[in-house]
């Protein structure tokens, strides 16, 4: 059985650590929009703020963004990302603006990252990513 009808998953304010952020990049990475409609296509927005997900986690999320589809927004404020989780979510979002061949997360469109603990050079990874 594969959801077909959830949008929206806010586990927000729980302690997910970096477990928990890799057990959900699990999932995203086979979130694809396939047209066989055995996995879920109806995910998107993720909320993750203040999870306790760190650099590690960070990276997880980043790697399963690149082909996932469907999500469009990502929560993750208040979490201890610093430098080392931005710099991986540059590296997703730089992918993704580069591509448009459909095998990587065209949708996304909203980025939370505030209050990550992110210092200048994750910033500027960031901001090559995005320009």
């Amino acid at each position: 059985c594969v959801n077909t009808s959830v949008k929206t998953l806010k586990l927000s304010e729980n302690a997910l650590h970096d477990e928990g952020a890799r057990a959900l990049a699990k999932m995203l990475g086979v979130n694809r929009a396939e047209s066989s409609g055995t996995v879920n296509t109806a995910l998107e927005h993720i909320d993750l703020s203040n999870c306790s997900i760190g650099p590690a986690g960070a990276q997880c999320l980043a790697q399963a963004l690149c082909v996932n589809t469907s999500v469009k927004t990502l929560k993750l404020s208040e979490n201890a990302l610093h430098d080392e989780g931005a710099r991986a979510l540059a590296k997703m979002l730089g992918v993704n603006r580069a591509e448009s061949s459909g095998t990587v997360n065209t949708a996304l469109e909203h980025i939370d990252l505030s209050n990550c603990s992110i210092g200048p050079a994750g910033a500027q990874r960031l901001a090559q990513a995005l320009r």
